[in-house]
């Protein structure tokens, strides 16, 4: 299986209830912590000191599907800066490297076993409590204090849920509404719109 990227990133850029166990990654402004099953506890904004994951949200750091389901992980193992997920049901473990910058994590799936059983890995969903300007193509949400984005880097990895088998993401088209301001015929019949990284 091929590399898969995806970074965090945190602009304007003591989380609240962690336990012990829990991986916590912090940059200057930015604190992630995740569980012992893999799933994202904290999202916290250090400098205002607010938490933005919502309470009760089930959000893996990956999840991965065989055989049409999707199954999330159900333990999580850290040794330097490589992660081990385990999920039980398929017998599959799936290795991440990770890595803490000035203003963002990274995170590379690097390996996984059994990868002829794996139709597919999902980053996230990662839900935020953060609704005031959603940008849906790149991936960012923000409020007048902070922003949360999440960017894939490679061609291997989707920006957003897979809505379509082949990849490819339908398109919106954004000439149907009317609105053809300063555009040219040639480029208008060229050009949709794509994206739902912040689905």
């Amino acid at each position: 299986m091929k590399k898969q990227v995806l970074y965090l990133l945190a602009s304007f850029v003591m989380a609240l209830n962690l336990s012990a166990k829990d991986i916590v990654f912090e940059t200057s402004a930015f604190k992630m912590a995740l569980n012992e099953k893999g799933s994202v506890v904290s999202i916290y904004d250090k400098i205002n000191k607010s938490e933005y994951l919502p309470a009760n949200q089930n959000a893996p750091l990956l999840s991965i599907r065989c055989g049409g389901g999707i199954e999330y992980p159900s333990q999580i193992g850290q040794k330097g800066d490589k992660l081990t997920l385990l999920f039980d049901k398929n017998k599959v473990e799936a290795q991440i490297k990770t890595a803490v910058k000035t203003g963002y994590l990274s995170f590379e799936l690097v390996g996984i076993t059994h990868p002829e059983n794996v139709e597919l890995v999902i980053w996230g969903p990662y839900p935020t409590t953060i609704r005031e300007t959603i940008g849906e193509c790149v991936g960012v949400v923000r409020d007048k204090q902070f922003a949360i984005g999440i960017q894939s880097l490679n061609v291997k990895t989707l920006g957003g849920y897979p809505s379509e088998e082949n990849d490819i993401e339908p398109s919106f088209d954004i000439f149907a509404t009317g609105n053809l301001v300063d555009v040219t015929a040639d480029w208008k019949n060229k050009k949709n719109y794509r994206g739902q990284t912040a689905r």
